[in-house]
Order: structure tokens, then sequence, then C-alpha cells
């Protein structure tokens, strides 16, 4: 009976090892940025969509919120639908750029340098505590991560 009882005692560390690596990785690795700044920084892309008629005006009444996620996977599970999300405010408008996905990344992958995620919206709202969110799936378990 003893020889089962440690059988049993190794049986559940081992099990409490796996949860605790399974928790561990199907965390991502995420360097983020969100940054407002004035349009009249960006005036070539502020009178690209001036020019498409997606806005009207002058450039110093917008800003352009841009959002920007390097991903790195630590886990054995390929991390699927993958997107970027900003959230809402009253005066946002058109969205210039768009790489938010989207997006699956394999096991141990990363998606960094030109495969990064991005997001850019011109606003009319200043407010420099902009909430993104990146949302993903690992081995059917929706995970969100909040990004300033």
């Amino acid at each position: 009976m003893k020889k089962f009882a440690w059988f049993c005692v190794i049986l559940a560390c081992a099990a409490l090892a796996l949860a605790a690596a399974y928790i561990f990785s199907s965390r991502l690795n995420v360097v983020s940025e969100v940054r407002v700044v004035p349009a009249a920084y960006m005036q070539k892309d502020f009178d690209e969509l001036l020019a498409s008629g997606a806005v009207s005006g002058d450039a110093g009444e917008y800003w352009f919120v841009l959002v920007r996620a390097d991903i790195k996977s630590r886990s054995p599970f390929s991390a699927e639908w993958i997107t970027l999300t900003l959230d809402k405010q009253s005066g946002d408008g058109a969205a210039l750029a768009s790489n938010a996905g989207p997006k699956d990344l394999e096991a141990f992958g990363a998606l960094t340098g030109d495969d990064a995620m991005y997001l850019t919206v011109l606003t009319r709202s200043p407010d420099e505590n902009r909430r993104a969110r990146l949302e993903y799936y690992i081995h059917g378990r929706y995970h969100v991560i909040e990004l300033q």
C-alpha cells in the first residue's frame, strides 16, 4: 500500500506541474505601444484621407492613435484567431492602416518586425489613455491582454 501512495503523490505532482506549464506557456509575450500624435505630424497620411473624402476639416482638429504589438509565443500549442482592437471613443474616424488580424501564430512563433500587428486610427479625441486589447485562443482557451 505504501508504494501505491507514493505513486499517487508522484502522479499528482506531475499533473500539477503539467497544469502550471500549460498556464505559463499559454500567455503570449507582448511588447506593445499605444501613442496619440497630432495629425499634423503625419500630414501626408492625413492629406490622403482628406482626398479620399473620409474626413473633412483641418489637420489641427485631428489626432492619430497608433497601436503596435510585437508578439512571441512560449507555448507548444499554436495561438489562433489573434486580433488587435482599440476601444472606441466618440470622435473616432477612419482607420488609416491596419494589420490587426485575425492571425494565427505557430507554436513558439513570433509576430515581430514587419509581421507585427498594428492599427492606426484617425480621431478627434486627443485622449492619451487609449486602451487596446489583444485577444486570442490557445488550445481552445480564450485569452485577453490589455495594452496601454
